[in-house]
């Protein structure tokens, strides 16, 4: 981690090979003209954002805990559209009750162990998504269509990740790894 007190935090999902393999095949053919395309080893699934945070070194052995599932989940992406933020273009991932439970499962280890996060106590939409690209600014891409993907990748564990702004853009660092056992 940083040197600096506060670390910029959140629980997300690594993407796997093939299925960014299969992202950038759709997005060579997207319909919109593209301005910038988010780096692949940048894609991740985003389960709750956390914010600015303490060091974590104390509660990490509780967060390491596994997460217990009935069966090992997957996560399937269907299609490539303009995202919810201007701008955007996401690979959407099927929303599923296993996702919703797995974050919430989440927070509620977060607030057991009193985490200090203030983003605990606000409410977050969650539109499971990977931001892959984003279309020129002042364009009106309202109309362009979406892409299918359809890839799906088993689930096996749940990260937190540090973001650190550098001179090239936001980078992601492992800081912890939660496995879902089945």
């Amino acid at each position: 981690m940083s040197v600096h007190n506060q670390h910029r935090l959140f629980f997300g999902i690594e993407i796997p090979l093939p299925a960014k393999q299969a992202i950038e095949t759709c997005l060579r053919t997207f319909p919109q003209p593209l301005h910038r395309r988010i780096p692949a080893e940048q894609w991740h699934i985003t389960i709750f954002f956390l914010g600015e945070c303490p060091d974590i070194r104390g509660y990490a052995s509780r967060m390491r805990a596994p997460i217990p599932q009935a069966y090992l989940p997957t996560v399937q992406i269907t299609h490539l559209g303009l995202g919810l933020r201007p701008n955007q273009v996401w690979a959407y991932v099927s929303p599923s009750p296993l996702l919703d439970a797995i974050r919430a499962g989440i927070l509620a280890r977060l607030k057991k162990m009193r985490f200090p996060s203030t983003r605990l106590r606000q409410s977050q939409s969650f539109v499971p998504h990977i931001h892959v690209a984003d279309v020129p600014p002042g364009k009106n891409p309202s109309l362009a269509p979406d892409s299918l993907v359809q890839t799906v990748f088993p689930l096996k564990e749940v990260v937190l990740f540090e973001s650190k702004k550098t001179e090239t853009g936001l980078a992601y660092t492992p800081e912890l790894r939660i496995p879902l056992i089945p």
